[in-house]
């Protein structure tokens, strides 16, 4: 699945969101901006689904950059 956002998704839960992914078929997802995403792919591999890629924006004009 294409940009997943667990945050807005329906069931707005990490372990939910996977089983529910499998459940509808799904063989893993892209991710959307660093946060979390160690966290959901450790949840998806419990669920046998794979993270196949994260996107994230990058802004080359911000002379500040938050690394939290």
């Amino acid at each position: 699945m294409k940009d997943f956002d667990v945050v807005t998704s329906p069931w707005n839960n990490q372990e939910i969101a996977a089983t529910q992914l499998k459940n509808l078929g799904f063989d893993g997802i892209e991710h959307r901006e660093t946060e979390g995403i160690l966290e959901m792919k450790v949840v998806l591999e419990k669920e046998g689904l794979k993270l196949y890629a994260d996107y994230m924006r990058i802004d080359i004009d911000q002379k500040y950059v938050n690394c939290k």
